[in-house]
């Protein structure tokens, strides 16, 4: 990140902030002193206030670290931020035509360019518009410091449901000094956030079932070759349970305490597992409580 040189006082960001970032971003930098990133990033008086009224602190601080770290480790004086301008989605959507027509030869195609999912998606990119965005698409105005406000509400609300204008503002701050809340809410209006919330809950619902397709998929696959063991059968029966849910616009789980079971599971696969192990003691304590 080259941007705490720049000239221009609206990109000019804190070094020290950068330094940190630098450090927690090198994947060299030992667990400790990658959470002293964490401890930076809520260590805000509304951050704090925030964090405490989650279920847990420790998931929460670390959330919102690496939301933090996602978001601040894109600025650049460099480049312009990631915005969807007309000119881009046009240009996505003649790409899409130009593959559509290509692929019209009867060839023999990679069986997954075959599959409903590809056409569905395909589709989407044909009937793709600028006006169906809800990400920041105006090039005007402090224009990273506007894209961080966005992609730091869609990750609060990615990870907790809510964006408090003054949490924002705060995790702002680290990056630009004082942020005014009230720039912050004139950004993100009830409106955008609510929008946010409905691309975020469709994108985690097709996320999951492409995931269960895929999953259901390996196990038919395994199951020709005459691999799939019992245990596997039936994991593959519960993800097609949980893929009809899905798709008929319902919750994956039939109650919270199958969504615990799912997550611990899930974690455990981690190759860290002492990490794993943490947070899978942590989400036990939780659902006990």
């Amino acid at each position: 990140m080259d941007i705490a040189k720049s000239k221009n006082k609206d990109e000019t960001v804190d070094e020290n902030t950068i330094e940190l970032l630098s450090v927690y971003l090198d994947k060299n930098t030992s667990k400790l002193e990658k959470k002293k990133w964490d401890d930076f990033c809520c260590s805000g008086r509304w951050t704090t206030s925030f964090i405490g009224k989650q279920d847990s602190s420790f998931l929460a601080r670390r959330t919102i670290g690496a939301a933090c770290a996602k978001v601040f480790s894109m600025v650049t004086t460099t480049k312009e931020p990631p915005i969807v301008t007309a000119g881009k989605v046009n240009s996505v959507r003649e790409s899409a035509k130009k593959l559509h027509v290509h692929i019209q030869e009867p060839l023999p195609y990679p069986v997954q360019s075959t599959t409903t999912g590809f056409k569905t998606g395909l589709n989407s990119l044909l009937e793709w518009r600028h006006s169906d965005c809800i990400s920041l698409t105006s090039q005007r105005g402090k224009i990273w410091r506007r894209w961080c406000a966005h992609e730091l509400a869609r990750e609060m609300i990615r990870g907790f449901d809510a964006a408090p204008d003054k949490l924002i503002s705060e995790l702002l701050s680290l990056l630009w000094g004082t942020v005014d809340d009230a720039w912050v809410r004139s950004i993100l209006c009830a409106a955008t956030r609510e929008n946010l919330r409905i691309e975020i809950r469709q994108q985690l619902a097709y996320q999951t079932a492409d995931r269960i397709a895929s999953n259901l998929a390996d196990g038919i696959i395994n199951s020709m070759k005459h691999v799939c063991t019992e245990e596997a059968k039936e994991h593959a029966e519960i993800l097609m349970e949980q893929a009809k849910r899905l798709l008929s616009g319902k919750s994956r789980f039939d109650d919270d305490a199958s969504a615990v079971e799912a997550a611990i599971e899930a974690i455990g696969c981690m190759s860290d597992q002492i990490y794993a192990q943490t947070v899978i003691a942590e989400i036990k304590r939780i659902a006990d409580d």
